[in-house]
This record gives C-alpha cells, sequence and structure tokens, in this order.
C-alpha cells in the first residue's frame, strides 16, 4: 500500500494484469464508438424517411385525407421519439480512462515504488475505469437498441403512409 493505490497487490509481476485491463478498456471504449456510430446511423435513416414523406406529400397534397393525414403524424411523432432517443444515447459522457498523465509521470518519478508495483497501480486504474464505465455503457446500448426498435416501427409507418397516399380513396 502506497500513496498511489490503498490495495495490497500480490508479490508477483503485474504486467499480465497490466494487459488484461488496458486490452478491457480499449475494447469497452471501442464499443462506446461503435454505438454511436451506428445510433447516428439509425438516426440519418430516420430524418431520411420524413424528409421522404415530405415530398410525397409536397407530390400529391390532394391525396392526403384522414387515413394518410394520420399515419404522418404518426410517422413524425415516432421520428421524434427516435431523434431524442438516439440523441440522449450519443450524448456526451465523461468515461474513465485510468490514471491521469501526470499521476503515471509522478509514479514513475517515485523511487521508492517498484517496476513491479507501478504496473499493478496502471492496472488497477485500468480495472476501475472499467467498473466506472459499465453503467453508461449499459444505459448507452440500451438506449441505442431502443432507438433501432423505435426506427423499425417508423420504417412501418412510413412504408404504410406511402401505401396509403398511392391509392386514390
Amino acid at each position: 500500500m502506497s500513496r498511489f493505490s490503498d490495495t495490497k497487490f500480490p508479490n508477483a509481476n503485474g504486467d499480465l494484469m497490466l494487459e488484461v485491463a488496458s486490452r478491457r478498456l480499449e475494447a469497452q471504449l471501442a464499443t462506446v464508438d461503435a454505438l454511436d456510430t451506428k445510433t447516428g446511423v439509425a438516426l440519418a435513416i430516420a430524418r431520411g424517411s420524413i424528409v421522404a414523406v415530405g415530398a410525397v406529400v409536397a407530390a400529391t397534397p390532394e391525396r392526403v385525407r384522414t387515413v394518410g393525414f394520420v399515419l404522418i403524424a404518426l410517422t413524425v411523432l415516432t421520428y421524434a421519439a427516435q431523434a431524442i432517443i438516439s440523441v440522449r444515447a450519443i450524448k456526451p459522457r465523461t468515461w474513465g480512462v485510468g490514471l491521469e498523465p501526470d499521476e503515471i509521470f509522478e509514479l514513475c518519478n517515485d523511487r521508492g515504488v517498484s517496476e513491479q508495483k507501478r504496473a499493478w497501480v496502471v492496472a488497477e486504474g485500468y480495472a476501475k475505469a472499467v467498473t466506472v464505465n459499465k453503467p453508461a455503457l449499459d444505459q448507452k446500448a440500451s438506449q441505442s437498441r431502443a432507438g433501432l426498435y423505435v426506427l423499425l416501427l417508423q420504417t412501418g409507418l412510413l412504408l404504410t403512409c406511402l401505401l396509403a397516399l398511392s391509392y386514390r380513396v
């Protein structure tokens, strides 16, 4: 135990733990990026479908009757829901990344800390970051999944709306 960590580390080389913790954190942050990308693509697709509805309505305003109006309204409402869910999913968050560079610099300059202990302290910082990030990552994944389900609903409504507007009633 030292001022860098209260944990009692095993008397063993910490390189393996450092490698494992580093890779776990790297994979977790890559998952964050992938979820943001997928959610952004879903949001763009949803926006494009609203543009398609607008174009059809503008081209054939005489065909918009009660059923068409209701379907258009439902499609727009599902887009709004999808947009809100997606923006919440991709909103900026503070992610744990381990020790700060100045902490690592200080750790490396402390002659009282062995190389073995340094590896354990840095690995512990990575492991704690993975644990701290998990709830926010789970929430992001859940919101992204919900956004995709709403996009599917919106797509179904869009197709129904386009079919309703293409027939003369």
